[in-house]
């Protein structure tokens, strides 16, 4: 597999992992992107592709076009002497072709994260590690719906319980874990706001794009009537199933059996 995909399918990988955090995710991103952009100028790294292309098709008998010498007349272009003209194949093929595909990639990257994605991730890290500036608290306050003047009590508040530095450089997993175990949640509501909403965002769309695959396997021609309650009921099950095989039958039907108080089990 060429090395520009190599990198990409493990970075994939790992984005798909569900207990990598959107923080992390985003740092991930960035390292793949200047990755891909250091390939442009490490001619070593072109050398050793163009070098292996090569002996790919010697070995299965395909012939390397030379290159087309250009005809410039004078009589159309007077400047023609100053024009650039590619003197062997390799290098005709790192510009036309190796230098076209990392710029599609990095735009594709561009385009998939947009700057407003980007700012809201980083204002969320910013706002973990108490450095917000003004711009990213205007940021969050209109992306998640606050209330901008209680947003930046609860902010100063939490500042001010942060004397020890424990509550610094925590996931959103444990400021919620915290906020709960304290019975303060009420008390910084807009703050377990951007929490809440920013925890659920998916680093990527496989899982749903997963979801919507086995719906069709859950809800089929013969099961059209189906409710939505029981269409979820059956749906959770179905996609969580790695979870769902861990569960002991036993423990469920001692579970029903102790909500009744008489007796659920037929003696065989």
């Amino acid at each position: 597999m060429h090395p520009i995909l190599q990198l990409i399918v493990k970075v994939s990988r790992v984005l798909q992992d569900p207990r990598l955090s959107i923080l992390t995710a985003l740092e991930e991103i960035k390292c793949l992107r200047l990755a891909i952009e250091n390939m442009r100028s490490d001619s070593l790294f072109y050398d050793d592709i163009y070098d292996q292309s090569q002996h790919i098709c010697e070995e299965h008998g395909v012939n390397i076009p030379s290159v087309r010498p250009r005809k410039l007349p004078a009589r159309r272009d007077e400047n023609w002497k100053n024009q650039f003209v590619f003197e062997t194949k390799k290098e005709e093929i790192r510009v036309s072709t190796m230098y076209p595909l990392i710029d599609s990639l990095v735009q594709g990257i561009d385009e998939r994260f947009n700057q407003e994605s980007t700012s809201i991730i980083t204002g969320v890290g910013k706002m973990l590690k108490f450095e917000l500036s003004k711009d990213d608290i205007n940021l969050l306050t209109n992306h998640f719906d606050l209330s901008k003047d209680e947003f930046v009590s609860e902010i100063h508040l939490l500042k001010a319980r942060n004397k020890d530095d424990i509550l610094t450089n925590k996931d959103c997993a444990f400021w919620l874990k915290w906020l709960r175990e304290n019975g303060i949640e009420t008390i910084f509501f807009q703050h377990r706001k951007v929490l809440k909403g920013f925890s659920v965002i998916p680093v990527t769309s496989a899982s749903c794009e997963r979801a919507f695959s086995k719906l069709t396997h859950i809800k089929t021609k013969l099961r059209t009537t189906m409710t939505q309650g029981r269409l979820e009921n059956l749906m959770l099950p179905y996609i969580e199933q790695t979870m769902a095989k861990n569960v002991d039958i036993n423990d469920v039907i001692e579970e029903f059996k102790r909500m009744v108080p008489y007796e659920r089990r037929l003696a065989l």
